[in-house]
């Protein structure tokens, strides 16, 4: 992205991108730092999981099988 000559030319157009891959990455960072959590929680502690909506619950599910370390199946 950052030797994108082409792309640099327009400021405003290469800040668009910048920022929308750089959204991408602090995302995914965010999402690996939580199933790192979840996956080195202590399974003899209850974990809380917070569920906003019922829309929300079957992401809260799946979070709580990876905590539990339960396979799918």
């Amino acid at each position: 992205m950052d030797s994108n000559e082409h792309l640099k030319a327009e400021p405003e157009r290469w800040k668009l991108h910048r920022d929308s891959y750089q959204s991408q990455v602090d995302e995914l960072k965010s999402e690996i730092a939580e199933y790192e959590r979840l996956i080195n929680c202590d399974t003899s502690n209850p974990l809380k999981i917070k569920v906003d909506s019922l829309n929300n619950l079957p992401n809260a599910l799946i979070k709580a099988r990876i905590a539990a370390q339960i396979s799918q199946q």
